[in-house]
């Protein structure tokens, strides 16, 4: 898959990453709210997604695609990736820094596993059996 199809493959895939994590903070807003338990979801995986779609557009998924591409795509280069958005966000906030790890360790997981599924965690020469 050449270059620039990869990275739009691997940000679908981030952004499905992405939601599916905000639907799980949306069950627990669901969950933990006294009031009004669909407006709380429905903040929860709407913050989550609005967010966190330029971090994982703009950084998290070309980053991905920077260690792919040199077969370096392995769990704690990921998991670094995916928690260094919420380290700088820690610096600023605690609490929304714990959250930003949590969630940005999440999609990075989620994201690593499912282009794990489909091959896009290699380099293309090593995909076609090279190396």
């Amino acid at each position: 898959m050449p270059g620039l199809r990869q990275l739009a493959a691997i940000e679908g895939i981030a952004i499905a990453a992405l939601i599916t994590a905000a639907g799980a903070l949306a069950v627990f807003g669901f969950a933990g709210s006294m009031g009004n338990r669909e407006a709380a979801a429905l903040v929860w995986f709407l913050g989550t997604t609005i967010f966190g779609a330029p971090f994982v557009l703009l950084f998290g998924a070309p980053a991905y695609w920077a260690l792919a591409r040199r077969d370096k795509a392995t769990w704690l280069p990921v998991l670094a990736v995916g928690l260094a958005p919420g380290a700088f966000i820690l610096l600023a906030d605690t609490r929304f820094g714990l959250l930003s790890l949590g969630c940005g360790a999440a999609v990075a997981a989620l994201t690593h596993w499912w282009c794990g599924r489909f091959e896009l965690n290699r380099s293309p020469a090593r995909r076609l059996g090279g190396r």
